[in-house]
């Protein structure tokens, strides 16, 4: 296959899913569908594994890896739901940045900044129980495996008592995301909480 023929990614992907439902002797009308293109995607994927990967795929027979029964699960690109838990947090932002935003119309600077700052506030929650000893180092959180620091974001002034209509833009934004902070802190929390009654066998009160 001459790749190079082709002017772009998707032109090559969808002219592969075509040839392949042509070879099935599947209808060559209609749309193409997701799972035609994951196919000729996964299709492209192995032909360039076999040209440009050749030694690893012969030190993986020759170590008996590939017949050793090794079953390998990879996520599929672009499958939020192949994610499992880390991607559990995706559906609670999706779910309260619908809540926060409502009908307000944000320019593309606006919703990026909100993200942002979303997204400094998930990356800078504790993973491990705080210490009381303030000679102990600080917590643990997931900045430190994406930028082995922690995240710093600028002091802003509670507006969350204030009318909208009296907001700023740039109040707006802080306002969203202390609006944000307080839904999720609260679910998060109850998530933490472990009911004392299923772990010990007391049957509950009638």
């Amino acid at each position: 296959m001459r790749c190079q023929r082709f002017s772009s990614w998707t032109k090559l992907l969808r002219t592969t899913a075509i040839v392949l439902r042509f070879l099935k002797r599947l209808p060559g009308r209609g749309q193409l569908t997701a799972v035609d293109l994951e196919t000729a995607e996964n299709v492209l994927l192995q032909i360039v594994q076999k040209r440009h990967f050749i030694n690893d795929i012969r030190l993986l027979e020759n170590t008996g890896t590939c017949s050793a029964g090794i079953q390998w699960n990879f996520i599929a690109p672009g499958a939020p739901h192949m994610g499992g838990l880390w991607e559990s947090n995706i559906k609670s932002v999706k779910s309260h940045l619908l809540k926060i935003v409502g009908d307000q119309l944000l320019t593309y600077e606006e919703l990026n900044t909100l993200l942002i700052q979303i997204e400094c506030l998930l990356n800078s929650r504790p993973l491990c129980v705080l210490s009381s000893d303030p000679a102990e180092p600080i917590a643990l959180t997931p900045a430190h495996f994406l930028t082995l620091t922690p995240l710093d974001r600028l002091p802003a002034i509670n507006v969350m008592d204030v009318n909208l209509s009296r907001l700023s833009r740039y109040q707006l934004i802080d306002h969203m995301v202390q609006h944000f902070w307080q839904r999720w802190r609260i679910e998060y929390l109850h998530t933490m909480q472990t009911r004392a009654w299923l772990i010990i066998g007391i049957d509950r009160v009638s």
